[in-house]
C-alpha cells in the first residue's frame, strides 16, 4: 500500500490569496503661480465674518496647511495606498503611504490607542517642505500623462490634483484627461486661487538700437501690457545713468498712457540724445 502511495505521488493542494491593496495618487501643484497670495475666505464657522479678510497668504502655504491639518490624507489612507506626487516642470514622486490597518474592535490595554496613533507611526510628511513652489514652468498635461502611464491599473482608486489651474507649456491637459478616461482613471480636482484676476503690470518689450554713433540720438521704445488694470492711468519714466557711475539715475523722459484691455500693450516712445 505504501509502495502504491508513493507510486501515485499524491498533492497537497496549498492556496493562497494575494490581495492588491486600492491606490490613490494625490497630485500637488508646485509651481511658482503657487506663491501668489490670495486673500483668505470667510470662515464658515464664524457666523460674524461675512466678508473675506484682507489677509493675504501664499497658494502653496495654504494647501500645505490644509493637507497638515484636515483629515483627507487620514481619510483616504483608511481605504488606500496614498502616493504623493508634486508637479511643475517636472513629475516628482514624494512619498508613499501605506493604507492604515483599521483599529481593533476589542478594548483592551494593549490595543486601546486611538487610531490615529497607528497613522503617526509612519513618516509623516513635511507638507511645508514638500508643497514649496520652486518651478518656473506648469507643465499639468505632461505630469497627467505621466501618472497615467505609471499608476493606471484595476487598483487604482482615483488621482486627486491640487493646482490653480494654470498650465504654460507642455501638452494640453485635455488631451491629458483624455487619455485618462481611456485609462479609466478617475480625477478629483481640488481648485487653489482666488476667482479674481491678479494684478499685474510688465515690461513685455523694450526696443533700442543695438550700435549707436557717438553723441547721435536714437529712438527707445517700450511695450507696456496689464492685467487687471483697464482704464488705469500708467507713467513710465526713462532714466540714465552711466557705467560705473555713483549716485542716483537722471530722469531724462517720462510719458503717461491710459491701459487698456488686460493683455494689450500700450507703447511708450523716447528720443533720447546723448549729452
Amino acid at each position: 500500500a505504501i509502495l502504491l502511495v508513493i507510486a501515485l505521488q499524491p498533492e497537497i493542494p496549498n492556496n493562497k490569496m494575494l490581495v492588491n491593496p486600492s491606490r490613490v495618487a494625490v497630485l500637488a501643484d508646485t509651481s511658482l503661480s503657487m506663491s501668489i497670495p490670495d486673500k483668505l475666505p470667510p470662515d464658515p464657522a464664524d457666523a460674524s465674518a461675512s466678508t473675506a479678510s484682507t489677509e493675504r497668504r501664499p497658494r502653496g502655504e495654504l494647501v500645505a496647511e490644509l493637507l497638515k491639518n484636515s483629515d483627507l490624507i487620514d481619510d483616504l489612507r483608511k481605504q488606500h495606498e496614498v502616493t504623493v506626487y508634486t508637479f511643475d516642470s517636472n513629475l516628482t514622486e514624494q512619498q508613499r503611504l501605506s493604507k492604515v490597518a483599521p483599529p481593533e474592535t476589542e478594548t483592551s490595554p494593549e490595543n486601546d490607542a486611538e487610531p490615529a496613533a497607528a497613522i503617526a507611526e509612519e513618516n509623516p510628511v513635511e507638507w511645508s517642505e514638500v508643497i514649496q513652489p520652486r518651478g518656473l514652468e506648469t507643465r499639468m498635461g505632461e505630469a497627467l500623462l505621466d501618472i497615467v502611464r505609471r499608476e493606471a491599473g484595476p487598483t487604482l482608486a482615483g488621482l486627486v490634483v491640487i493646482t490653480d489651474g494654470v498650465s504654460n507649456t507642455g501638452v494640453a491637459p485635455d488631451n491629458a484627461i483624455k487619455a485618462a478616461a481611456a485609462s479609466e482613471v478617475k480625477l478629483f480636482t481640488v481648485g487653489v486661487g482666488s476667482t479674481e484676476k491678479p494684478v499685474n503690470l510688465q515690461v513685455a518689450d523694450v526696443q533700442s538700437p543695438t550700435n549707436v554713433h557717438v553723441r547721435d540720438g536714437f529712438t527707445i521704445t517700450a511695450h507696456i501690457r496689464g492685467e487687471g488694470l483697464q482704464g488705469k492711468s500708467v507713467r513710465v519714466e526713462l532714466l540714465s545713468k552711466p557705467e560705473g557711475a555713483e549716485g542716483d539715475p537722471v530722469l531724462v523722459d517720462e510719458d503717461t498712457q491710459t491701459l487698456g484691455d488686460d493683455g494689450d500693450p500700450k507703447t511708450f516712445t523716447y528720443d533720447y540724445l546723448q549729452s
